[in-house]
């Protein structure tokens, strides 16, 4: 893969010359030096007025190696970063994530702190202007804390698995596993998120990461044992034995979050769907 530090040391380079940039920041696991392995990218923030211009062509690429895959994101829906975006691909593996942004993004950080990215770790490689002067300091081990569920958050998220697992079951039945793998993944991502919450009510300072990251260093041993199997997907019949899985992990980490928070446990749904799901993959002898 290309050397990072001859592609940092483009980077400064370019911007140095390069008006339209005040700030270069690196963001991102090199910015924390923790969890860097030989594969970890570079995420490397523009900062200036005029950095927009770099989302209208990719040539400017050229100058830190040969690009092999590039996308351009403008991020204008929501849940997506707050800037527009170029991740790169260059041809010997090397990826760099690409943010541009302007100063008002700085300005903002400087009076309400850092935002979730910059919490994590951030390093100013380059400040031409002083744009950087009073942005607060990384603290090591300081993250973004997660918020727990009002009694309609729990709700939405125990109601949608409930109703997926439902259907989850016979597609499988169908062996339509394009469309119930599609189906489990939001069932997945709802038990994650079940996860954090429970993790978070144990101990605020945990950090659960992002989308899954870390789950081995942060997710509850208990839970924990049973990913491989839930995860199992090679055929119909793996993919029912860890439906039946995941819906008995559910049910049990959802009491767990219901009875802390005080919240309906809707133990009498999970209870029903997990016996008709029971039902619906034995009589098709898939369990």
């Amino acid at each position: 893969m290309e050397s990072t530090a001859q592609l940092l040391n483009r980077i400064i380079s370019f911007a140095l010359l390069d008006p339209r940039i005040d700030a270069v920041i690196m963001t991102g696991s090199r910015a924390r030096v923790t969890g860097v392995d030989n594969y970890s990218d570079l995420d490397i923030e523009f900062v200036g007025h005029g950095v927009n211009d770099f989302t209208q062509s990719t040539q400017w690429l050229n100058q830190f190696g040969n690009p092999l895959i590039t996308l351009q994101l403008a991020n204008e829906k929501p849940n997506e970063p707050d800037w527009p975006t170029c991740l790169v691909i260059f041809e010997q593996g090397r990826k760099i994530d690409f943010t541009f942004a302007e100063p008002i993004r700085l300005t903002t950080m400087k009076h309400a702190g850092l935002d979730a990215i910059y919490a994590r770790g951030y390093g100013v490689l380059l400040d031409k202007s002083g744009v950087t002067n009073g942005l607060p300091e990384y603290i090591p081990g300081q993250h973004p804390r997660i918020s727990l569920p009002s009694a309609e958050q729990f709700n939405a998220l125990v109601t949608d698995f409930w109703f997926e697992a439902h259907q989850v079951a016979i597609l499988l039945t169908r062996d339509e596993r394009w469309l119930a793998w599609q189906r489990d993944h939001s069932m997945k991502n709802g038990l994650l998120t079940l996860l954090e919450w429970l993790v978070t009510i144990d101990n605020p300072n945990q950090d659960c990461w992002y989308q899954g990251k870390s789950f081995n260093q942060w997710m509850p041993k208990r839970y924990l044992a049973c990913m491989d199997k839930i995860f199992n997907f090679n055929n119909a019949n793996t993919a029912a034995s860890g439906l039946i899985l995941l819906l008995d992990t559910f049910a049990k980490a959802s009491k767990e979050v219901a009875n802390a928070l005080n919240y309906p446990d809707y133990s009498s749904v999970s209870q029903k769907i997990t016996e008709l799901a029971n039902d619906i993959l034995l009589d098709n002898q898939l369990i």
